[in-house]
């Protein structure tokens, strides 16, 4: 592997980031862990997402925060200043809020043609000044009626990544035709997108598609001796595989476990014969035995599992850090490697306000705050 020694993808982007609680920070981070120098604006109040500490942390690391009262004349006129410097702007506010303070992407775009304006909000443009929030998206998406409510929140994890995928396509753009873009992305759409499989079901004359686990009887959480697993075995391949790395013969030669379709036709049934069979072993023999066989199956981890998880550990995915209080903290990398390139060091979520003099003294921006 040669390791680079150029600067980073994104070095030399600046970003004015104007987004809050979760999606719009995720993405805005994503771009300073490739970069980009991120300028994260925030009211006098801050953030309400620092209300929750490890949330805060987990979303905008590589930053430096400044605090400008956009509510104010004086406060609009220095965020106006501070965007003459910026390559990128990035708001998470509902659809015409920032033109209704001079700060909208017509307006911003007149006087710098080459700007990138990316916003991130519930519904786009076309929903007026609606507000939402993920778990109302999987309300409203379909997502809730097909698996019930998750609290984690992939919706706005999912358009936050979106949003960075349209901004590098900006980015791209600005570099090999010298234009600046309006990106637009919004949580309806992202959860639409990933549901695109089971609505194609739906619109093919299926209402009600099918989970997986209905389907497929060994697929999804079973019980072990001890502790819950996860199976992924779908093909007659996968079937044959698994028979025989548990020790199950009986199964393999069943006329009725056949087929995928003779499978699903007593998924009930067989999924209890599998439980049966699951449950005379502990996790880690059932693991062992399907990694030396080359079965899809893994555990299903607790989130403290998960942290201790030895894969999750070889990946470099999670590197242990202290927040700005000393206490115990991690820090989740971007889960995309420049295979050539060391990890890049980061530097912990700011303090609110915490460079406001330092980056206007920088930028030769003279407004007040």
């Amino acid at each position: 592997m040669t390791t680079k020694s150029n600067p980073t993808p994104l070095s030399g982007i600046r970003v004015a980031d104007f987004t809050q609680a979760l999606a719009g920070p995720q993405a805005t981070m994503t771009l300073a862990d490739l970069g980009a120098e991120v300028i994260k604006v925030e009211p006098p109040n801050g953030d309400p997402m620092r209300m929750e500490p490890s949330g805060f942390f987990s979303a905008n690391r590589n930053k430096r925060s400044v605090v400008i009262d956009l509510g104010t004349p004086e406060g609009r006129v220095t965020a106006r200043e501070l965007i003459r410097t910026v390559d990128v702007v990035v708001h998470s506010q509902r659809p015409g809020m920032m033109d209704a303070i001079g700060l909208g992407a017509a307006q911003l775009r007149r006087e710098q043609p080459q700007l990138i304006y990316a916003s991130l909000s519930g519904y786009g443009p076309a929903g007026g000044t609606r507000r939402s929030v993920d778990a109302v998206i999987q309300a409203q998406s379909g997502l809730m009626a097909f698996q019930g409510f998750s609290e984690v929140a992939l919706i706005d994890v999912c358009t936050g990544m979106a949003l960075v995928q349209g901004v590098l396509a900006a980015i791209v753009e600005r570099e090999r035709f010298g234009v600046g873009s309006e990106i637009s992305a919004n949580l309806l759409d992202t959860a639409l997108f990933a549901q695109a499989q089971f609505l194609g079901q739906c619109a093919g004359g299926q209402p009600n598609p099918s989970h997986f686990g209905d389907r497929y009887p060994g697929h999804g959480e079973f019980q072990t001796a001890d502790k819950p697993v996860c199976l992924g075995v779908y093909t007659n391949s996968q079937w044959h595989g698994f028979c025989t790395a548990i020790g199950a013969p009986e199964l393999l030669s069943d006329p009725r476990n056949q087929t995928v379709a003779s499978r699903s036709a007593r998924q009930l049934e067989l999924r209890a014969e599998l439980q049966a069979l699951l449950l005379q072993r502990p996790r880690a023999e059932w693991l062992k035995i399907w990694a030396e066989h080359n079965i899809i199956g893994g555990p299903l981890n607790t989130y403290a599992e998960t942290l201790a998880d030895a894969q999750v550990r070889a990946n470099g995915a999670v590197e242990d850090t202290v927040d700005a209080n000393g206490n115990p903290a991690i820090v989740v990398r971007i889960p995309f490697r420049d295979v050539d390139r060391d990890p890049t060091p980061f530097t912990a979520a700011p303090a609110l306000g915490e460079h406001t003099t330092e980056v206007l003294a920088q930028l030769s921006v003279s407004g007040k705050p």
